[in-house]
């Protein structure tokens, strides 16, 4: 009887160290098949603990339903393992529109720049209605593209003209309108400006050239003092000749103006002549008084309504209306005829 209920006794220890055994193997395995892993959804991370083997099946796990448009990466058949890293991104609707006509697509990209880099698409950000940093939302963007501008263009001395264009720059702007600038041209603003509404672009269009310069040479001028002429009177002996000093100039012209010159080199020297004048030194000799009433008031009276001071502005002077010449003039002074007789 004792060695039976030994062999009983024996049996239960048995029965319960296989019994632990066999949950400590069942925990290891489960320990075993959980991992670890890192989920970015639309570029929002997350930690994921999951025994699911396979990328699709973490995904379905983590409640993430998988459409044929989104973005999966690694695919979505992958094995896991602990530490792994998967990346989803929603696929979202994009309309876009390049002048009249219109493309919806379905693109798994969270951004503009995203989508565009997805699509293959180039444009610069002042030809989009959107930053390239918009996020796209969930119920889809509308994104126009080479937006039309209207500008205000001058070429030269050209009138301002308004123009309407989708480029993005300057330069495309030139370009579109098959405008080439000079070695000298320049536009104002710069070529790499981006266009916005009711921008004012000018062409400046610059140049230079050589000219020759002549310039005049006072001629000098020598005095002899006469003792035998009143004083202060001046009698040219010679007339004397201006001389010329020639200059080579460029000029530099903005928009058909001369905007400066400077001289580059000299040009050739012509010398002058000398200028000879007889200067009166005599202070005895005096002009004749000439009596009231006589013939020369009367052609004063007839030239000049009697006035010796008169300047008509018509280049003749005083009572007798000579001219500056005459009056310089050494030899014995005329006049103009008096329509009157005289006695």
């Amino acid at each position: 009887m004792a060695e039976e209920e030994s062999k009983r006794s024996g049996l239960l220890r048995f029965t319960v160290v296989v019994t632990v055994l066999a949950m400590i193997g069942g925990a290891a395995a489960a320990l075993a098949m959980d991992k670890t892993i890192t989920v970015t959804v639309d570029g929002q991370e997350r930690i994921v603990h999951t025994f699911a083997g396979t990328v699709a099946t973490a995904l379905e796990a983590a409640g993430i339903e998988v459409t044929p448009r989104d973005r999966v990466e690694p695919a979505p058949t992958t094995e896991l393992a602990s530490g792994d890293e998967v990346i989803f991104t929603h696929a979202r609707r994009l309309t876009l529109v390049e002048g009249s006509s219109q493309r919806d697509l379905t693109v798994p990209a969270t951004t503009v720049e995203e989508a565009m880099q997805i699509l293959g698409l180039e444009a610069t950000p002042i030809q989009m209605s959107a930053a390239p940093s918009e996020p796209i939302p969930m119920a889809g963007l509308r994104l126009e593209l080479r937006v039309p501008r209207t500008v205000t263009f001058t070429d030269g001395t050209g009138a301002p003209a308004p123009v309407t264009t989708t480029s993005g720059t300057v330069a495309g702007l030139l370009a579109e309108k098959g405008i080439e600038l000079g070695p000298d041209d320049v536009s104002v603003p710069s070529a790499d400006t981006a266009l916005t509404e009711d921008l004012d672009v000018h062409i400046v269009r610059n140049g230079e050239g050589e000219v020759v310069e002549v310039r005049p040479i006072p001629p000098p001028e020598q005095i002899i003092e006469d003792p035998e002429l009143p004083r202060g009177k001046r009698v040219v002996v010679e007339p004397g000749v201006a001389g010329e000093r020639t200059a080579i100039m460029r000029v530099y012209v903005q928009n058909g103006q001369e905007v400066r010159r400077e001289q580059v080199r000299a040009g050739s020297v012509t010398q002058p002549q000398q200028r000879v004048v007889r200067l009166g030194t005599n202070d005895s000799l005096r002009a004749p008084l000439v009596a009231d009433g006589s013939v020369w008031d009367r052609l004063a009276q007839c030239e000049a309504t009697g006035n010796w001071s008169v300047n008509s502005g018509n280049g003749y002077y005083g009572g007798l209306q000579f001219d500056a010449g005459t009056w310089r003039a050494t030899a014995a002074p005329t006049t103009r005829r008096c329509r009157t007789s005289l006695p």
